[in-house]
């Protein structure tokens, strides 16, 4: 079949997407889950669900990277920076993307996203 490989790959991103989402249905089952964190997943899915796609990157960006501001210098070391200058600031950064299995989930509600972006298209004339 001319779509054979495509047809493959959309089958891998479907079983790695429901294995990375597995971790967050058990943490949700279970509650033990940030209330903040499901604030912000109710919000994108709410968002999707409208297709409000533009408000809802904007609530995955909040979720994935926090509104804190990046401190300057912490993420940039140069060559004659003092030894250890790049731990400064360190720990200080608090987002989701932290945690492995937490930033598995969160990218695969972002690939959730992206596909009902291609699946359920809006107007461009009407995104605000």
């Amino acid at each position: 079949a001319p779509n054979d490989a495509t047809f493959k790959l959309d089958k891998a991103q479907y079983r790695q997407c429901k294995q990375y989402l597995r971790p967050l249905r058990r943490s949700l089952r279970a509650n033990d889950i940030s209330p903040d964190i499901i604030s912000s997943l109710a919000r994108i899915a709410n968002l999707c669900e409208k297709r409000h796609y533009k408000a809802m990157q904007e609530a995955y960006m909040r979720l994935a990277i926090g509104n804190k501001p990046w401190p300057m210098g912490v993420t940039f070391v140069t060559f004659h920076d003092r030894a250890n200058r790049h731990k400064i600031g360190e720990g200080q950064v608090a987002h989701v993307l932290d945690d492995e299995t937490t930033r598995k989930y969160v990218q695969m509600v972002k690939r959730l996203c992206s596909f009902c972006e291609t699946r359920w298209p809006i107007d461009p004339t009407t995104e605000m």
